[in-house]
């Protein structure tokens, strides 16, 4: 639905490069500024034991998905998982190309526990 970098009226917030956040009640200029300047970012629930934070068209969002594929919720819960939120983006820092000879180098750098194969898919899957 072209949400994941949208916020949604009920979502969960993540303050960039943190694990902390906070719910969304009401979209307003403020939120969608810092969502365009990176200082905020959508999440999404890593699924496993306990209640979804979101609300309101989130947690609608977010429950018709999980339930698209029961058999996958119910084994993480069955495994001991509790649920958790990690931000449906990342923003890489010091991002620098060169193309010589046909090959290129990208260099660019990121938050604690994200991950470069993750992002040079993306940018090699346009």
């Amino acid at each position: 639905e072209h949400t994941w970098n949208k916020l949604l009226t009920g979502e969960v917030a993540v303050l960039n490069e943190s694990r902390s956040f906070f719910n969304v009640d009401k979209i307003d200029n403020d939120l969608i500024q810092r969502i365009q300047q990176g200082d905020i970012h959508p999440s999404a629930p890593l699924w496993g034991k306990g209640e979804l934070l979101s609300s309101a068209s989130a947690k609608q969002l977010e429950e018709q998905l999980v339930n698209t594929h029961p058999d996958l919720a119910n084994g993480l819960i069955e495994q001991g998982l509790q649920q958790d939120r990690r931000a449906t983006r990342l923003l890489p820092t010091g991002v620098d190309y060169c193309l010589k000879d046909k090959s290129l180098k990208i260099s660019f750098s990121l938050p604690s526990g994200s991950y470069a194969t993750s992002v040079l898919r993306e940018i090699l899957n346009f």
